[in-house]
């Protein structure tokens, strides 16, 4: 549903997809669909029609942004991370950087894609790079249509 509401533009499909991985992240509490919904907000803070319900949707990127970097953490320190393979490890330290990325904090973000580098395959990038990119636009859109949030 997020790829058809990117290919379409049809609410429908963001609605639906926000339910989903809304979903998830509540039911699973984990980074990939916290990190796919804090994104999902971002786009619905966008076609909002009330003011307050685009700010609303902004803060709550925010919001859930700031818990993904806590269960990412987590997650690192558990005894899981070394069990894990570099793949995820990639993906994790990716989710960070974004997080980051979405919270403002260009330092941080940086720091964690130097330290995940080593787990970085070309996908890794490339995915990174044009989920970034979107995700600087829709940032971007937000701050010129309301410039004094």
């Amino acid at each position: 549903n997020k790829r058809l509401f990117e290919e379409t533009g049809e609410k429908d499909y963001l609605n639906k997809s926000l339910k989903f991985y809304e979903r998830g992240y509540y039911v699973g509490n984990d980074y990939y669909n916290g990190i796919n919904l804090a994104f999902l907000f971002n786009v619905m803070s966008l076609i909002q029609e009330q003011k307050f319900e685009a700010i609303a949707d902004f803060g709550n990127a925010i919001r859930i942004r700031k818990e993904i970097l806590n269960i990412c953490q987590k997650f690192i320190e558990s005894k899981n991370w070394n069990d894990s393979d570099s793949d995820q490890k990639g993906w994790i330290y990716l989710t960070i950087a974004e997080g980051y990325f979405g919270l403002n904090l260009p330092d941080k973000e940086k720091t964690v894609l130097n330290e995940g580098d080593v787990y970085f395959t070309d996908f890794h990038r490339s995915s990174y790079s044009e989920q970034r990119s979107k995700l600087q636009s829709l940032l971007q859109k937000f701050g010129s249509k309301y410039p004094d949030v």
